[in-house]
């Protein structure tokens, strides 16, 4: 099958969780305030979450596919697309640990337009993940 999707998650964007800066999301725009100290916690927690809600472990590691990510805010306070890169590649980190794909230099990046949705209390990231698999 070339682009079958074999997964589909909504989870929420990880925040600062301490200090001033306190519930801002880790963006590249603040990446700054949490980089240095908080970067590595923030991290392990949302890849916690993740495993315990939405992403099992597989068998199979696809050679290459292809991630699309699309932020659902609940305000019209703006964000760029691209301000949660760091995020999205903790998320396919996390794809490569648990079986997905066999490394993530064969991976593209699809970077939807942020939609408002004023039915969301928190801004959250659905992630669709499709395998270029020839078997």
């Amino acid at each position: 099958m070339l682009n079958s999707k074999i997964i589909e998650f909504t989870c929420q964007f990880p925040k600062i969780g301490v200090g001033k800066y306190k519930n801002q999301l880790c963006t590249l725009n603040n990446i700054p305030k949490f980089y240095r100290y908080e970067k590595t916690k923030i991290k392990n927690k949302f890849k916690e979450q993740l495993l315990g809600w939405t992403v099992p472990r597989v068998d199979y590691n696809y050679p290459e596919g292809y991630v699309e990510f699309q932020l659902y805010r609940p305000t019209k306070l703006r964000l760029d697309a691209d301000a949660g890169a760091l995020v999205y590649k903790w998320i396919v980190d996390l794809l490569v640990e648990e079986g997905y794909f066999k490394d993530d230099d064969q991976i593209t990046f699809i970077l939807k337009p942020v939609i408002v949705d004023k039915e969301r209390v928190e801004t959250e990231i659905k992630v669709t993940v499709y395998a270029n698999d020839d078997r």
